[in-house]
């Protein structure tokens, strides 16, 4: 048995003890009398430091003694204790020799010929003294790892919240695209971004931990849905890199690459499944920590490597493309979330390096990785998921936000062009198509619609002012504006203000106005609606607000108190 093989078969024998929280040496022995049948009794002794060994575990037919230096640190001496339970929990076998001197050197009281094995802790040139010694290694790393872990029948709250989330945000991205997809169903675009979606989002509802617990009890193995969550990961990112794939205008290497990337998530997925069925993980339910619980598993080591490999060739392939195309789609959501997916790759990159790295390297020794693998990594692997779940949803969701967005900017336009409107559409109600809006629900359900006859209404009312401008009202206005340093696009509005409410009153009072009929209206708009919607924002303010129109038409109308309109 080689090393590799060594560590894995003590790894499965602690993997399967039921180990005490908190741990504590005297309750594991405790345990492994009741489990042995038989009375261990512990034994300080002084024993010589320089030579022979530093711990003996004695077995008799009615009791096994297990003999420990004395003269040591208390920390030293548990591991002494562990490395002889070690020899129990392998059931090895001494030799004779060694049966004879020892039970002499340390038990005289003892007939030599009762005692049925005698084992010490010295060197480790014998598989029997690595194994025992390996064992009273990963025990203590067992029982730490187990005081951190979440109690077995209680779910990780945490886990439970951010899974369910993530997975309600990328459901819904999937029920939109879906919608799409139906639409037209031939798609190939179409069709790779419905499967990348489902199979990101179905990892986080399989992931928490009671959904975890249930789908392995309804298919009666544990630990299955890990399966179900790897290949649901490894079909993803295939998915997503095929689908950036397909973007690219080298058309006659689309195909090999397809070929390609299908060919070898297919066969890293079958591998996996081999792997994952050849080992065994039946011990406790692991929904949190499979990785790290069976990384040293005979086979299952196997199949975490071959999912790491596919996660880390995935992840370069996703900084590589993500990012080039970010530089060149017009879309900007799309083009957010390519960048945000981009970063999620690099941060991925920090889970599946330390993995991959820890897996191989545990395959010739002990990874000095062990705390990156099991702390570090997990933290990388939170934040990629949580990237990833934007990046892949922003192109569905960030439309949706900036349609709100301009939904509600259209909303407070609405609003502030009202004063303005109710001004024109009093003094010409022939120009109103339909009543204005009963109430702000009625308005929020047709915006779009009422936002168009408010425009075209007030441009009809402009319209009918012209004939009552006044020839004094442009260089009065322009006037007052340069004296409150009033420039450019608002000092435009506020001339157009004042032109609109001194018309009003020359209207009211049946008065016409001095410009000449085939004067040319000012154009700013282009004949573009939404900047003329715009451009009547500005005016309904400075006419609902401005103190200038007051101001100059009290110099046109001497008499008229120059007021602040009502804000």
């Amino acid at each position: 048995m080689n090393d590799r093989e060594l560590r894995r078969y003590c790894s499965d024998i602690v993997r399967k003890l039921d180990l005490p929280k908190p741990f504590n040496i005297n309750v594991l022995v405790d345990q492994l009398e009741k489990r042995r049948g038989r009375p261990i009794s512990l034994i300080p002794m002084p024993l010589p430091a320089d030579r022979g060994p530093c711990g003996l575990w004695v077995a008799t037919p009615d009791v096994d003694y297990v003999i420990y230096q004395a003269n040591t640190r208390k920390a030293h001496q548990g591991h002494i204790v562990l490395h002889e339970l070690g020899h129990m929990l392998c059931e090895h076998k001494s030799t004779p020799a060694e049966e004879n001197e020892m039970s002499r050197l340390l038990l005289p009281n003892i007939d030599p010929s009762v005692v049925r094995a005698v084992l010490g802790r010295t060197h480790y040139d014998r598989n029997e003294e690595k194994a025992a010694e390996l064992i009273a290694s990963l025990i203590p790393l067992r029982a730490a790892h187990w005081s951190e872990a979440p109690r077995e029948g209680r779910s990780p709250m945490l886990f439970i919240v951010v899974y369910a989330l993530l997975s309600v945000i990328t459901w819904s991205a999937f029920a939109v695209k879906l919608k799409d997809l139906v639409r037209d169903w031939r798609n190939k675009d179409l069709q790779l971004l419905c499967l990348a979606i489902s199979t990101f989002a179905a990892p986080f509802f399989f992931a928490t931990p009671p959904v975890y617990v249930r789908v392995d009890a309804l298919l009666g193995q544990r630990n299955i849905t890990t399966l179900i969550i790897y290949t649901s990961v490894a079909v993803c990112l295939t998915s997503f890199l095929a689908l950036l794939v397909s973007w690219s205008s080298a058309q006659s290497k689309v195909r090999l690459r397809h070929q390609f990337l299908v060919g070898y998530a297919v066969a890293t997925i079958a591998v996996m499944a081999t792997f994952f069925f050849l080992g065994t993980v039946d011990d406790a339910e692991h929904p949190v920590d499979f990785d790290v619980h069976y990384s040293d598993t005979r086979y299952i080591s196997e199949f975490l490597l071959a999912y790491q490999c596919l996660f880390t060739v995935s992840m370069i392939g996703l900084v590589r493309m993500c990012w080039r195309y970010s530089t060149i789609v017009d879309k900007p959501w799309l083009r957010r979330g390519l960048r945000v997916v981009t970063a999620g790759a690099v941060t991925g990159l920090g889970y599946c390096l330390p993995k991959a790295i820890t897996l191989v390297w545990d395959m010739f020794g002990a990874s000095p990785l062990d705390a990156v693998n099991s702390v570090v990594a997990p933290m990388f692997a939170s934040a990629a998921a949580a990237l990833f779940a934007i990046g892949f949803t922003m192109p569905v969701w960030g439309v949706g936000i900036s349609k709100t967005a301009a939904w509600i900017s259209d909303y407070h336009a609405f609003q502030r062009r009202s004063p303005l409107w109710q001004a024109l559409t009093q003094a010409f109600p022939e120009v109103v198509l339909v009543p204005p809006p009963a109430s702000r629900l009625e308005l929020a359900r047709e915006l779009a619609f009422f936002q168009g006859r408010q425009v075209i209404e007030i441009l009809d009312g402009e319209m009918r002012l012209q004939l009552h401008y006044d020839s004094a009202v442009n260089e009065l206005a322009r006037e007052a504006c340069a004296d409150r340093r009033i420039t450019g696009a608002r000092a435009d509005a506020v001339v157009d203000a004042v032109h609109i409410a001194a018309a009003l009153q020359a209207h009211a009072a049946g008065q016409k106005g001095t410009l000449a009929a085939n004067t040319a209206v000012p154009e700013s708009a282009d004949g573009d609606l939404d900047k003329e919607a715009a451009r009547l924002v500005e005016v309904a303010h400075a006419f609902h607000t401005s103190p200038l129109v007051p101001a100059v038409l009290s110099r046109l109308t001497p008499g008229l108190p120059a007021k602040r309109s009502r804000s």
